[in-house]
């Protein structure tokens, strides 16, 4: 009786390794189909970030080089415009380096990474910058798709501002507690109309992006703002 169960316990044993193989496998399949999507959305993000970007400096490096006898303030602004526009590509890349690599996947990280480059795009423009973070010490891992989505939001909602919102100060405000990561960027710029952004695609598309990027990783999101009195960003997201 003993040596006819033992084949079969041998098989049992066997088949649960087999099932544990295969259902690893299933995580990793996925893993790696998560990964291609995200690399896909990043791809697509590097895209819509750099053509316009890079469209611009062929234009006025071609105007340049058409200029026989180019007067120069009019030289120097062109130059200018290039030399703005090159930085912006390059900013553009390092961010996308930053999104992809794997040691960059915590909490801590992205809102140290936010509170940088607000700081030196404010500070670059003239506007008065004010932070207050709180968050725990210990590293919260967060998901590569739901990093990238706050980090594009805020950094949208940082070129609204410079673009269009004529600021003397903005104000970044992040808050831990317990699974819930609370943000609010505010801006003390002329504000806006919502209603009336259809005539201003540049201001309305962003703030589109921003819904969507919010939509698409279930962070609940809120726009505040009327002309003259600036403008609030404020959004929640589990973590």
């Amino acid at each position: 009786m003993l040596l006819f169960l033992l084949p079969v316990f041998e098989v049992s044993i066997l088949l649960v390794i087999l099932h544990l193989i295969t259902e690893r496998k299933q995580i990793a399949d996925a893993l790696s189909k998560q990964r291609m999507k995200l690399r896909e959305r990043i791809s697509r993000d590097l895209h819509d970030d750099l053509a316009s970007t890079l469209g611009s400096i062929s234009i006025y490096t071609d105007t340049l080089k058409r200029m026989e006898n180019p007067v120069p303030s009019e030289f120097k602004k062109l130059s200018l415009k290039i030399a703005d526009l090159t930085q912006s590509a390059l900013q553009a890349i390092t961010d996308i380096i930053w999104m992809t690599s794997p040691r960059n996947d915590s909490l801590q990280g992205l809102l140290a990474k936010m509170n940088n480059l607000l700081y030196e795009t404010l500070t670059d423009n003239g506007i008065q910058y004010h932070a207050e973070i709180n968050a725990p010490d210990r590293s919260l891992v967060m998901p590569d798709e739901l990093k990238n989505d706050v980090f594009l939001i805020l950094k949208e909602a940082t070129h609204n501002i410079i673009r269009h919102a004529k600021a003397s100060s903005v104000t970044f405000v992040a808050e831990v507690k317990e699974h819930t990561c609370s943000i609010s960027l505010m801006d003390d710029g002329i504000g806006f109309d919502e209603n009336s952004l259809r005539n201003e695609p540049s201001h309305g598309n962003g703030l589109i992006n921003i819904r969507k990027r919010a939509k698409d990783s279930n962070i609940v999101l809120s726009v505040s703002s009327s002309i003259g009195k600036g403008t609030l960003i404020h959004f929640e997201l589990k973590i």
